[in-house]
């Protein structure tokens, strides 16, 4: 992953050659499980730490500020609205408190309709955020990334960069037995 991270910034460099690298970066990883959490933060996050520090020192910067967000979509946690005669909350809804962990700066986001039956939230647990955004900018920057996946109209579950690690792994697991052609790296080829 650390050396995907690095090519991304090398070429955002290379595309943006007046602003540099990123100065904050963003990512929302998923799959991932309750119980390895803590594996997640201490090994995973650390080396991407270490690695995008390490590159921004290698041209004279201080490392970007990173958000790191842990998205999970298959959870049995259910929301209603009680005073609505318990119907499904509306795209848009965000739960972070109550329900929450105290312990976590973590939220459920409903971001689309349920066509049929009880609408499924999606948790989202920000491990590390050296942006300081506060909770309503994230929670809006994490809907508003529902409605950014280009194969659809509507929202989706999950914002559009998990949906589209999602294809992108299916496909080259399913069909390229390796890595893909480089010269498709910047293409949405996979949709």
């Amino acid at each position: 992953m650390l050396v995907d991270i690095i090519k991304c910034c090398h070429k955002y460099h290379e595309l943006n050659a007046e602003v540099g690298l990123p100065e904050r970066i963003i990512m929302y990883r998923d799959g991932v499980g309750e119980g390895q959490l803590k594996q997640v933060f201490d090994i995973e996050l650390k080396t991407l730490s270490e690695g995008l520090a390490k590159l921004y020192q290698d041209v004279g910067r201080g490392p970007p500020n990173l958000t790191y967000i842990v998205v999970t979509k298959q959870i049995n946690t259910k929301l209603m609205m009680m005073k609505m005669n318990l119907q499904n909350p509306p795209p848009g809804t965000v739960v972070d408190d109550v329900v929450t962990l105290p312990e976590r700066h973590d939220f459920y986001l409903i971001s689309c309709t349920a066509r049929q039956g009880t609408v499924s939230p999606c948790s989202y647990n920000v491990l590390r955020d050296d942006s300081n955004f506060d909770a309503d900018k994230l929670q809006l920057i994490t809907y508003k990334l529902c409605h950014m996946y280009f194969n659809w109209s509507g929202t989706i579950a999950v914002p559009a960069p998990c949906q589209y690690a999602h294809k992108l792994a299916f496909l080259t697991g399913m069909n390229y037995g390796g890595h893909a052609n480089a010269n498709l790296s910047n293409l949405l080829h996979f949709l």
